[in-house]
């Protein structure tokens, strides 16, 4: 996995952002080393989840503080990556499409509030926790694709699961409102939108830094 260093004086465009290093976190410490003396002051972690409280870290010990900091969607659970960082983490941005149900935010949520009850009687001994969310809302959509494919011509057959797959678009109760999944034969890719969140170390929670940004429209056309 890479980390992108980029200047922060163009626009939020990965193809024209001007990278300006790149450096491998087979070893997080040289990747900090690198990248910190890269004077990028945009830095965004393309990594798997075990990548995001080291690189903070290891950021962390160099000193620097660059202005921008953006994290993989992936890690996105503050309890696990974001607080055993302390102080290297704060102010990271992450872009997000769950709601949070430990996130004050969405403590009158009718979704959550429902969800939570659900989790209740079912003895999950983690509902807030981001993965047990990520898996909850897995399910529902392949419930989506199960009932679309039965009420299709195909019926709920292999053919018919497929078709319904392929032209899915839902808003499961667990995706922050406005963010759809959405899926096409010419552009296969679901998510097309999140809402930025920022983690706040003193807090220790994510507070949302914008509103959602949704790019369907440059990939779907109806």
């Amino acid at each position: 996995m890479r980390v992108r260093a980029t200047p922060l004086n163009v626009p939020v465009r990965l193809d024209a952002a001007g990278i300006v290093k790149e450096a491998s976190l087979a070893d997080p410490a040289a990747a900090a080393t690198t990248l910190s003396a890269s004077g990028a002051q945009v830095v965004i972690n393309a990594a798997v989840t075990s990548d995001c409280p080291a690189l903070s870290t290891a950021i962390g010990r160099t000193g620097w503080k660059p202005e921008v900091f953006i994290q993989p969607s992936n890690c996105v659970d503050g309890k696990t990556l974001y607080a055993p960082a302390g102080a290297a983490a704060d102010g990271q941005l992450v872009p997000v499409w769950l709601k949070n149900p430990a996130s004050p935010l969405y403590a009158n949520d009718a979704a959550v509030q429902d969800y939570l009850a659900k989790l209740k009687k079912l003895n999950n001994p983690a509902p807030t926790n981001s993965y047990t969310v990520n898996g909850w809302v897995i399910g529902d959509m392949m419930i989506d694709v199960f009932k679309k494919a039965a009420a299709s011509s195909s019926g709920l057959s292999h053919a018919g699961i497929l078709e319904a797959a392929r032209v899915q678009e839902y808003q499961p109760p667990m995706f922050i409102d406005g963010i759809k999944w959405r899926m096409a034969p010419n552009a296969p890719l679901g998510i097309l939108a999140f809402r930025t969140f920022q983690w706040n170390a003193a807090e220790q929670q994510f507070k949302p830094s914008g509103d959602v940004i949704d790019i369907s429209g440059k990939y779907l056309t109806k």
